[in-house]
């Protein structure tokens, strides 16, 4: 069934920045239309949509996400990436990022659902102070989009967010963030070589050159799944090890000496 939500391609009276939203997805196209469909939702009119395919051209998983995208047809302008073949989740953000016009960039998992006001309220402080790199805001957690778990906050009040990531020793949900897309592009995106911990890694590069702001309200609702990669123990562990040893003189500063032992636990 085809979506039926307004048509909106117009920008507002207020002339606002283009913002790109790049939905990844992979083997899930049973989930992708919520997905899709919250972001055709969204309040923020002036909105480009890519929609990356790493699936591979010859996967049964492709010809079912086009027949999703195709159902917004009528409702979005929505360009879709296909990738020849299976690249993982870092290269498929980066077509995105590639790909985008927007001023600014938020990224969207194919089981995750942003609510409607979530570039609206992440944008504002950031059109304010263009020493805003990014900005993060709380999620709502839920197992397999049935039982909440919990709300996370990500930071605290007056800590540096490079120090707070470094404490807290893991990755951040990538779909709560919303970047300025030429400092994104100044450290050349997410890092393909990980096998996880790629949005803590990219983080952990951003939030050392530039600053953020924190929207303190759940914008997100973050699909903790049986078949993604924070289930899979082995590449956590890869993944862990890979950020040790990439960030081994930030972890190596004095103050950073306990956390540092800590990483390995």
């Amino acid at each position: 069934m085809d979506y039926t939500g307004p048509l909106d391609r117009t920008r507002d009276i207020y002339n606002s920045p283009l913002v790109t939203i790049v939905l990844t997805t992979y083997k899930r196209p049973d989930k992708l239309r919520q997905s899709l469909q919250s972001a055709c939702e969204l309040t923020y009119t002036n909105l480009e949509i890519i929609v990356v395919d790493d699936n591979g051209q010859n996967s049964s998983y492709s010809s079912k996400t086009a027949s999703v995208i195709n159902q917004f047809k009528n409702v979005r302008d929505i360009t879709y990436i296909q990738h020849p073949s299976n690249l993982g989740a870092c290269s498929a953000r980066n077509s995105g990022l590639q790909a985008a016009h927007g001023e600014y960039i938020s990224f969207l998992d194919d089981d995750d659902y942003i609510f409607p006001n979530k570039i609206t309220e992440q944008i504002r402080p950031m059109l304010c102070d263009f020493s805003i790199a990014f900005s993060i805001c709380d999620v709502i957690q839920v197992r397999d989009e049935k039982n909440i778990i919990s709300t996370i906050s990500y930071s605290q009040p007056n800590q540096e967010f490079v120090d707070y990531l470094l404490r807290k020793r893991s990755g951040i949900c990538t779909s709560v963030m919303l970047f300025r897309t030429s400092y994104l592009q100044s450290i050349n995106g997410f890092d393909p070589a990980l096998a996880s911990y790629q949005d803590y890694d990219l983080l952990l590069r951003l939030s050392s050159l530039y600053n953020y702001s924190y929207e303190r309200k759940p914008l997100v609702k973050y699909n903790l799944c049986s078949d993604g990669i924070s289930a899979n123990i082995r590449a956590k562990y890869d993944g862990k090890l890979s950020i040790i040893k990439k960030h081994h003189d930030l972890l190596s500063q004095p103050k950073y000496r306990k956390v540092y032992c800590y990483h390995y636990l």
